[in-house]
């Protein structure tokens, strides 16, 4: 499981910011699906 992840972040209005967030464990039920690509 990775420990971290990268994300951008909607700061204001029109204004993003990357962020590297910890990654939290899933709880029972809860499945962790790690993205590899996204488009917009």
């Amino acid at each position: 499981m990775m420990a971290s992840y990268r994300a951008m972040q909607v700061t204001e209005p029109g204004r993003l910011k990357h962020v590297v967030c910890p990654a939290s464990r899933p709880q029972a039920g809860q499945v962790l699906i790690a993205v590899e690509a996204c488009g917009i």
